[in-house]
């Protein structure tokens, strides 16, 4: 039985997972034109990932100090 909750925990983490992945991705796509500018003007590449990423680490913050 303790299997099964095991399971079920690891599938739920992963399709979370794949869910902060996907709206990641569309904010990169979304914001194309923005990290153009950025890197036309000179950020770094680790610059412009610390920029998209603010925004869900505070999310992955909030509910970690939730749960």
């Amino acid at each position: 039985m303790d299997h099964v909750f095991t399971f079920f925990t690891i599938l739920a983490i992963f399709i979370a997972c794949l869910g902060v992945y996907g709206l990641a991705a569309l904010t990169a796509e979304q914001r194309t034109k923005e990290i153009g500018i950025r890197r036309a003007i000179g950020a770094s590449a680790g610059d412009i990932i610390r920029i998209l990423s603010r925004i869900y680490l505070n999310l992955v913050t909030v509910a970690t100090l939730i749960a």
